[in-house]
């Protein structure tokens, strides 16, 4: 497993993270598909508790996506104040002047409100972790959103190609069900 570090923050390989997000794609799609049919599709218990690990793991691609648009996340304050309080008061604080900015400024706030979630994430009931999760895959990085300019990979917050990971964890998930593609 290739890492990087920048930031002291460290980075998992994107062969490793593309696993990861496929593995998490297919496990939540079959826990999801068990609830509405009436099955034990996937156990919720240990849904949860490789959501939280990913969740960890997410931490410093989410951070570094904030600080390269000029904020910071939601662990960094917590760091910097030791006050959840008056760390969530400079959050929501950013989150204004950034909103205030435009489009793209809404972009960072909702990379910022994100940040947030992930440090609460611990207390989130398996819903949340999944709406959470789904979130961060989907996250962009400002430059992101002009996708005309740039590809998938250049686009995500993971710097991986989303659409490609969620055909395969499609492909999985339905061999899985016993479904026909």
């Amino acid at each position: 497993m290739e890492i990087k570090s920048i930031y002291g923050y460290r980075f998992l390989s994107e062969k490793e993270l593309s696993r990861i997000v496929r593995d998490l794609l297919v496990h939540v799609g079959l826990y999801q598909y068990g609830k509405y049919f009436g099955y034990t599709g996937y156990p919720e218990d240990r849904l949860k508790k490789e959501l939280d690990a990913f969740f960890e793991k997410a931490v410093p691609y989410i951070c570094n996506a904030i600080r390269r648009n000029g904020g910071i996340c939601f662990h960094e304050l917590m760091e910097e104040y030791g006050n959840y309080e008056e760390a969530l008061s400079e959050l929501n604080s950013m989150i204004e002047n950034f909103i205030h900015e435009g489009r793209w400024g809404r972009y960072v706030a909702d990379l910022l409100k994100i940040s947030r979630e992930l440090y609460d994430s611990k207390n989130y009931d398996i819903r949340e972790k999944i709406l959470l999760f789904d979130k961060l895959v989907h996250a962009m990085h400002v430059a992101g959103k002009y996708l005309g300019e740039y590809s998938y990979e250049e686009a995500s917050i993971f710097g991986l190609d989303i659409p490609k990971i969620k055909k395969e964890a499609d492909k999985i998930l339905m061999e899985k069900i016993g479904l026909k593609i």
